[in-house]
């Protein structure tokens, strides 16, 4: 696996009285269903993929890709996982929250959630994972 969502998903598939081939594949097909988003900030300008990025602002990033980015936190997690979920497929989202996460920030991104994608199942992990505010898992 490539993501902390990726190595959950595979772990919790794992058998212990399963051949090796048969949970390699398991595992491997956990894994590539689902979808990881990351929410950090800059530490300096740039630009990639033909977006302008400032020093400090919030960047969604979508299996490892640039997603969306702005000044204000929330925005970026409500464009990121708008721009991840498909109502049609998905079930639940994780939100696994890192060392600099906020209650009033996960409140509002419950909400957010419970407004626009109803019959998705959310679970909420504290992870104190340095870098990454907020770490999220769809399937």
């Amino acid at each position: 696996t490539t993501t902390v969502p990726q190595g959950m998903s595979a772990l919790l598939q794992y058998n212990p009285d399963g051949t090796l081939e048969d949970n390699v594949e398991v595992l491997r097909d956990a894994a590539n269903h689902v979808k990881t988003g990351q929410v950090t900030y800059a530490v300096r300008d740039t630009q990639i993929d033909g977006m302008t990025i400032k020093n400090g602002n919030y960047m969604g990033l979508s299996d490892g890709k640039i997603a969306v980015t702005d000044e204000d936190q929330l925005t970026v997690i409500k464009e990121l996982l708008k721009d991840m979920i498909d109502e049609e497929e998905d079930e639940i989202i994780t939100i696994i929250r890192g060392e600099d996460s906020s209650d009033a920030i996960q409140a509002d991104i419950i909400s957010f959630l419970e407004d626009h994608f109803e019959d998705m199942e959310v679970e909420v992990h504290q992870g104190d994972q340095p870098v990454y505010s907020y770490i999220f898992s769809v399937e």
